[in-house]
């Protein structure tokens, strides 16, 4: 994708392809603005990993940490929902960037 300068959708990468602190965190602000804008204010569910920190100033989400070490049952990422979610943003990410080619 080095080579793609306009994609109609946000596209954020590392070297080892992997979710950063702050990556996240850059995510968060412009999801927080977006949602001050629109008068939206939501409750996102976090579990405990290092990519995902507590950022204190957004005004429009509010975090909710699932406890350390938490069994499976209680986190449904955990059963098959991140592969499942991975699969469907794939198919429909290759979707969009065809439509828009």
């Amino acid at each position: 994708m080095k080579s793609i300068k306009n994609l109609p959708v946000e596209y954020t990468a590392n070297k080892k392809a992997w979710m950063t602190g702050a990556i996240f965190e850059n995510w968060l602000r412009k999801l927080d603005r977006k949602f001050l804008l629109q008068g939206r204010s939501i409750a996102m569910v976090m579990d405990n990993c290092p990519a995902h920190p507590n950022v204190d100033d957004l005004r429009s989400i509010k975090f909710v940490f699932l406890l350390p070490n938490t069994t499976s049952y209680l986190q449904p990422c955990d059963q098959g929902i991140i592969n499942s979610f991975k699969h469907c943003y794939n198919s429909r990410t290759i979707r969009k960037y065809l439509d828009h080619i």
